[in-house]
């Protein structure tokens, strides 16, 4: 029964999803042929990246999940293990809500990133968005297994971190998701 609600959930939800961020981050790409998917799980998402917009994606995660897509190293979660301006992009994927300390993480993306960093995620601007937010990330993390510390943050939050790194951030957006009601935030920081 759980595989069949997993498979359920994959081809409704998450390839509806999956498709709406590959075309927003298609608007964001311009030159970049390689990528790293910081947190990017089974590398399902990452695999679609990678085809649809052609890019030599490699992925990093926390945790080694069974049969990944795309080539995916373990980290612990702060230091990536790659020499500075080592992938074009860095993509932050739906992830930072689940990292403590969003600075670090955002700081070693600009590292390893010889052009940019494009985030996707999620922010809430009162507590009941906030607790919408927990209930479906619980969910959408649930038969994976993935931990779930809810470290969202609020739209000033949100402005105040990426504000404090002397890059551009290109662009910020309410939602690309029209019908779910929560916003979401893409932005894309340019070295």
């Amino acid at each position: 029964m759980a595989g069949l609600f997993s498979n359920l959930v994959e081809t409704i939800l998450a390839g509806k999803r999956d498709q709406n961020i590959v075309q927003g981050f298609q608007k964001l790409i311009e030159e970049e042929r390689t990528g790293l998917d910081v947190g990017c799980g089974d590398g399902r998402l990452s695999k679609k990246i990678q085809e649809q917009l052609n890019l030599e994606l490699v992925g990093v995660d926390v945790y080694q999940a069974k049969n990944p897509k795309i080539n995916v190293l373990l980290f612990d979660g702060q230091k990536l293990p790659f020499p500075d301006n080592s992938f074009d992009s860095v993509f932050l994927i739906d992830m930072l809500h689940h990292t403590q300390n969003s600075e670090i993480l955002l700081k070693e993306s600009l590292r390893v990133a010889k052009k940019s960093v494009l985030i996707k995620d999620h922010y809430y601007q009162n507590k009941f968005e906030l607790r919408v937010l927990k209930i479906a990330d619980w969910l959408g993390n649930f038969l994976a297994k993935v931990h779930t510390p809810f470290y969202f943050k609020s739209k000033q939050e949100w402005t105040a971190l990426l504000q404090s790194f002397d890059f551009q951030i290109i662009e910020w957006r309410s939602s690309i998701f029209p019908a779910i009601t929560f916003p979401q935030v893409i932005y894309k920081i340019s070295k």
